[in-house]
């Protein structure tokens, strides 16, 4: 029997997000689902991390945003088509049932597709907070001439598309082309806030950052969400915080603690490694009991650079776990401050 839903995800080297937005599809109270992948030649794990969450892959050597479109509906067996972009992360389990009822609901009424909210990520960048804040509002919104629709996050049926493909042609906007066409003919678009997603780059170029930023404060300041619906999203990022140690004295170590204190404050940091010197005097049981991993750089690699001896410590980092980010530093970096961590985080 054929899914109600046909979820497909165009990627291209995505291996940040990917396995996140793989597992909270699988979190969804709507079940009645199949998951396809349209791939764009990446060369990075997106494939590796997806294979065992997908239903079907569809690779592709070309990109055009309608046509990874269109090849994946060509590939889909259900009656509707939910697109989401492989950076974007459901808010809640309840995301995907919201976009399925929407359109289910107002089918009736003409309506060819529906999109969700999107929302930065509190390390987002300041134009993509002020974007995102302004286009996707809290108010439901049936669209009769404005043909604004988004593609990262949205539900069609199998008959408009079948009826009308996106174009294949155009780089960009293939949605806003699409519901523009239907709405010449008088169906209408759906616009719901409660189907909602993170989306890390947003949906415009950063722009001008200063102004950007100035409107990101006055967005804040009104339109400022919990955090804490975030919190549990950032805490399935993993992130290796690399520590190069060249100090033997106390005033080294003191900079390296004061260091490490900083990176456990952002709550961000999954495991740290430190990298020591071999003529270091340093206790190392005290970073031992902290569950810190440690590397002593031999007599050979003492002359070597970070970047020399990196791939190296990389390598065996990763032979029983995989990290999302790595974040390189020494001592000689103290009293840098938790926001300054984040900003490197972007």
């Amino acid at each position: 029997m054929n899914p109600k839903v046909s979820i497909i995800i165009r990627s291209k080297n995505e291996e940040r997000w990917i396995l996140k937005l793989l597992l909270a599809i699988k979190e969804q109270d709507f079940k009645d689902y199949e998951i396809i992948l349209v791939d764009n030649n990446s060369n990075d794990k997106t494939i590796d991390l997806a294979k065992n969450h997908i239903d079907k892959l569809v690779k592709i050597d070309k990109f055009k945003p309608g046509a990874a479109l269109n090849r994946g509906c060509e590939a889909a067996s259900g009656d509707y088509f939910v697109f989401i972009s492989a950076h974007c992360l459901p808010c809640s389990n309840k995301w995907l049932s919201d976009l399925y009822n929407e359109i289910i609901k107002h089918e009736t009424d003409g309506c060819v597709g529906v999109y969700g909210r999107q929302k930065p990520f509190s390390f987002s960048t300041a134009a993509t907070k002020r974007d995102l804040t302004i286009v996707f509002g809290l108010d439901k919104k049936i669209q009769k001439k404005d043909p604004f629709f988004h593609n990262a996050n949205s539900i069609i049926s199998r008959s408009s598309w079948e009826k009308r493909n996106f174009d294949e042609d155009i780089t960009n906007i293939e949605d806003r082309i699409w519901a523009d066409a239907y709405l010449n003919e008088g169906k209408i678009i759906v616009y719901t806030p409660n189907a909602e997603v993170y989306h890390y780059h947003g949906i415009h170029q950063d722009g001008i950052s200063s102004r950007a930023s100035s409107t990101e404060i006055i967005l804040d300041k009104y339109y400022g969400s919990d955090k804490s619906e975030e919190e549990s999203i950032l805490k399935s990022f993993s992130n290796c915080a690399i520590l190069f140690f060249n100090g033997s004295d106390k005033l080294g170590e003191d900079l390296l603690k004061n260091l490490m204190s900083v990176l456990e404050e952002t709550k961000l940091i999954s495991k740290t490694v430190l990298v020591l010197s071999s003529k270091t005097n340093i206790e190392i049981d005290e970073y031992k009991s902290r569950g810190y991993k440690l590397f002593i750089r031999n007599e050979i690699q003492a002359d070597l650079s970070y970047l020399d001896i990196l791939p190296d410590i990389v390598n065996v980092v990763e032979r029983n776990e995989y990290f999302d980010n790595y974040l390189i530093a020494d001592e000689s970096y103290p009293f840098r401050s938790i926001k300054f961590i984040l900003n490197m985080y972007r």
